[in-house]
């Protein structure tokens, strides 16, 4: 498992489900489902639900997050 998929998925145990993370964002489960990494334009919402930084979310696009 990748680094990227490993944090999604401490995103997702934080709310608890996929769908409880989909109810969150505003998308269906299944558009969770098919996320392989935070898509760029949920991080913040990610971030402040979860407590996890933006940073740890996509550490890839950390120059962004400054």
């Amino acid at each position: 498992m990748t680094d990227l998929k490993k944090i999604l998925r401490e995103a997702i145990d934080k709310v608890g489900s996929q769908s409880k993370m989909a109810e969150a964002v505003g998308i269906s489960q299944a558009g969770v489902s098919q996320w392989r990494r935070v898509p760029i334009d949920h991080i913040a919402k990610v971030s402040k639900i979860t407590g996890i930084p933006k940073e740890k979310l996509r550490p890839d696009l950390k120059a962004l997050f400054k």
